[in-house]
């Protein structure tokens, strides 16, 4: 994942930064002693999102589905929570966000990890039909399944979940950091930016707590 730095702002910010996602995260603590278990904690829901939803990577479980040739794909709840996200984002745009782009930004030249991309060269005059969200089949386990399920694309479509897949991990990142457990955490415990996988984390407010579940 690349080399991290970590400085504290002043008496009460902590930060840590280091490459994520062919971009940056940055983590801020309010208790700077605990900014190396912050940055961990981040790291490793960093690490879920890139081994369930890169493009860039063979052995993720979304290329496993793009390349599936249009069968059933058996796959985990971080690809399924930002699939879900897709087709909500894919519904409430009527189409104009659409997780079917993946050929689309290959065609265009986005096939490789920013890094691997050259900084100039020549235009490119190139256009993909978009297959289309409402192609997308996705089935959620029930129960103590609920964090499997199957996605299934037809033969040729390709996903790209770039956004979906970071903004649903942003509060968990958030919470992991501050150390509540995945299945119960304060609401205010965390606040969290998915803008370029940016995460900061506080301690709880005093007084009585507020519960949410885990998405």
């Amino acid at each position: 994942m690349g080399p991290a730095t970590g400085h504290a702002l002043g008496p009460a910010i902590g930060l840590a930064a280091f490459p994520a996602l062919g971009t940056g995260a940055v983590v801020l603590v309010t208790v700077p002693a605990r900014l190396e278990d912050a940055r961990r904690a981040v790291a490793a829901e960093v690490d879920a999102i890139d081994r369930a939803c890169s493009r860039f990577r063979p052995d993720s479980e979304l290329e496993g589905v793009n390349g599936a040739g249009g069968r059933a794909v058996a796959v985990g709840g971080v690809l399924l929570d930002a699939l879900e996200a897709a087709l909500r984002a894919a519904r409430l745009t009527d189409g104009d966000v659409d997780p079917t782009v993946g050929h689309a930004l290959r065609v265009l030249g986005y096939d490789r990890d920013f890094a691997a991309v050259p900084p100039t060269g020549r235009p490119l005059v190139r256009a993909a039909a978009v297959p289309g969200w409402r192609l997308v089949r996705l089935e959620r386990g029930r129960g103590p399944d609920r964090g499997r399920g199957l996605v299934r694309v037809p033969a040729g479509v390709r996903l790209d979940l770039t956004p979906p897949a970071e903004a649903p991990r942003a509060r968990p990142s958030a919470c992991a950091a501050a150390g509540w457990p995945r299945r119960a955490r304060p609401c205010a415990a965390g606040r969290a930016a998915a803008s370029s996988s940016t995460t900061s984390s506080t301690p709880p407010p005093a007084g009585p707590r507020r519960w949410c579940g885990a998405p």
